[in-house]
């Protein structure tokens, strides 16, 4: 008997424990749930808008939008990271050593080291498109 008790108790709180951590994916705030600062990339935008979908992968709302956005407000730096690393101009189709190399940049101004480090972020959850 106690045995069934024990195994009662046990099932309730794995219970409890599952309902509370599966119930914090539906909150709005992605940050909670995925540690991505969702406000970081807001204030650079509102193209910059997170969502996830039903398997958990985070994206950009508008990822077009998105990145038409992070090559305008990210001029310098991009411009900084093709010429430290010689590389073709960023496009849709051909980002992943922009990605690499942002977070990586000596050179340039610290506008350009802070706008390539958000690029490195950016695409980081771009390709999750």
């Amino acid at each position: 008997m106690r045995k069934k008790v024990l195994v009662l108790i046990i099932l309730v709180i794995t219970f409890i424990i599952a309902y509370i951590v599966f119930a914090q994916r539906g909150d709005k705030d992605i940050g909670k749930v995925t540690g991505i600062n969702n406000e970081y990339f807001e204030s650079w935008g509102d193209e910059f808008e997170l969502v996830e979908d039903e398997s958990g992968t985070i994206s950009f709302k508008d990822p077009d939008a998105a990145f038409e956005k992070m090559v305008e407000l990210c001029g310098e730096g991009l411009a900084q990271i093709q010429k430290e690393y010689e590389l073709d101009e960023i496009s849709k189709a051909d980002y992943e050593a922009y990605k690499v190399y942002g977070w990586q940049l000596t050179g340039g101004t610290d506008e350009a080291k802070k706008q390539a480090a958000f690029v490195s972020s950016f695409l980081d959850i771009y390709e999750n498109k």
